[in-house]
């Protein structure tokens, strides 16, 4: 009896010494152009990807950027005492059901700055949460009551500390917005690059600024350090983005303070450097018209999803679009304006149709 009771002892205290795996983002659904934190909770540890080691060095915590498909499989943490049992992730290559946005001018912003964001959801917003991950750590944000029932979007502030990560989202029991990564930094000039990851093939714009009003006569943009355009201009485009910009940015400014010295110095500074999240181009909704009806349909999606449609005035071109016709494929009347379409299922959505602009009594398919 003794013995037995020693083993178990024994048995417990090894259990209890081998490392613990575990998921800081707590998304539930994992989707492409997330950013997924996991932490050892053991301290240093090597990291497994379907049982083989993906790196040297030893960290507590592991980021993996930007997922894809090619991010599912099982994760495990070792340590000297063990390795820890299998986390497995599967990564969902369509969008979420919610939206979260910047709305800010600014995506980049100075260090404790609040950035601007936006939660939008075809249904009611009640009972849903938002949070943020600093580093290793969930807090959630605090956002009034009634602000969020009966409305299908909130918008709110969030602090950008300069964590790394520092990433935004919000969820409602399995279902939930995507992942927004904040963007910070304590130097007077700052290279501004999208928050959200860029879909394979669409253009991006980097931009150098510097806030206070300054004036910037040149800019230079460096990835990995090596040069790649010298500038009158403050930004940098990369006509269709791929896998070979997934690369560190960074811009050196050289800027005035004009508005308070006409001739005042010219000031020098380069930025932090920022990184470019690129995701595969999700499932698409498509819109054909033989002038009336208007149809939705979405070939690459789940079967039977239900389609929602927006519109805009065409003088409001530029502007997002606002909810019009939900649950329906077909839309039957419509007025002057730009109309797109999306496709939602339980746990997912399509993007949306390209636009289609219509008069009232003809469309034009752009």
């Amino acid at each position: 009896m003794r013995t037995l009771l020693l083993l178990s002892v024994c048995w417990f205290l090894v259990k209890a010494q081998i490392p613990e795996i575990k998921m800081v983002t707590r998304y539930g659904l994992v989707y492409s152009g997330d950013t997924v934190v996991l932490k050892c909770g053991n301290g240093p540890s090597k990291w497994l990807f379907d049982g083989r080691h993906m790196r040297l060095e030893t960290e507590q915590i592991l980021i993996l950027p930007a997922v894809s498909q090619n991010n599912s499989g099982d994760y495990q943490c070792e340590t000297t005492a063990g390795t820890s049992d299998k986390l497995p992730i599967t990564v969902l290559e369509y969008l979420p059901p919610a939206f979260l946005t910047v709305s800010s001018e600014n995506p980049v912003v100075y260090k404790n700055q609040a950035v601007l964001l936006k939660l939008s959801l075809d249904e009611d917003l009640k009972d849903w949460k938002c949070y943020v991950v600093r580093k290793d750590l969930l807090y959630q944000v605090m956002i009034p009551k009634d602000k969020m029932e009966g409305r299908n979007s909130v918008d709110f502030f969030v602090e950008s500390k300069g964590e790394h990560p520092e990433i935004a989202y919000c969820k409602h029991n399995r279902t939930r917005s995507n992942s927004v990564s904040l963007r910070s930094s304590d130097k007077e000039v700052l290279l501004e690059v999208p928050l959200v990851p860029s879909v394979l093939g669409d253009p991006v714009t980097l931009r150098c600024v510097v806030g206070g009003g300054a004036v910037i006569q040149s800019a230079v943009f460096y990835k990995n350090g090596t040069e790649i355009q010298r500038t009158n201009d403050d930004y940098y485009k990369i006509p269709a983005v791929s896998d070979k910009d997934r690369d560190s940015y960074k811009c050196q400014a050289n800027y005035q303070y004009t508005y308070t010295n006409p001739h005042g110095a010219l000031k020098k500074d380069v930025s932090d450097p920022q990184t470019i999240t690129i995701r595969a181009r999700p499932p698409t909704a498509l819109i054909t018209a033989n002038n009336q009806p208007l149809e939705c349909s979405c070939p690459d999606c789940p079967t039977n999803p239900r389609f929602n449609w927006y519109y805009r005035e065409s003088s409001t071109a530029g502007k997002g679009f606002n909810l019009h016709t939900k649950r329906t494929n077909i839309l039957s009347h419509y007025e002057a304006g730009e109309y797109v379409c999306r496709a939602f299922w339980n746990n997912g959505a399509s993007g949306l149709s390209r636009p289609v602009n219509t008069s009232g009594k003809s469309v034009h398919l752009f």
